[in-house]
């Protein structure tokens, strides 16, 4: 899969030491997902066809020529999983920290009456 990413993202991930590999390889996946559902097209975009700079904590801006508006990327990393998330938005200002939101005990169970119907 990693051939088909912008030779950017490809020599920077030959840089990454061997033990850091995996995480940074799902890092740099879930950034470019980001930016693909951001411009609504999916994986039709082709995933060479833009870059991104994995940077944790950091907004960068996505290297690309599809859009006349420039896009910005935020990886989160979760501490408490061995996940991360990624926002992409035209909106540079992308919040420094997740806020989780827990949904009212009516609706889990409205849903959950639901689903055996």
């Amino acid at each position: 899969v990693l051939r088909r990413f912008h030779l950017k993202e490809q020599s920077w991930f030959c840089g990454v030491p061997e033990e850091q590999k995996m995480e940074a390889f799902h890092d740099l996946w879930v950034v470019k997902e980001s930016f693909v559902k951001a411009m609504g097209k999916g994986l039709r975009i082709p995933l060479d066809a833009f870059c991104v700079n994995v940077r944790a904590g950091k907004t960068v801006c996505v290297r690309q020529e599809l859009s006349e508006e420039p896009y910005y990327c935020r990886l989160y990393p979760l501490q408490q999983e061995a996940l991360s998330l990624a926002v992409c938005s035209e909106d540079k200002e992308l919040a420094e920290q997740l806020i989780w939101l827990t949904l009212p005990e009516e609706f889990s169970e409205t849903e959950e009456s639901e689903q055996k119907e």
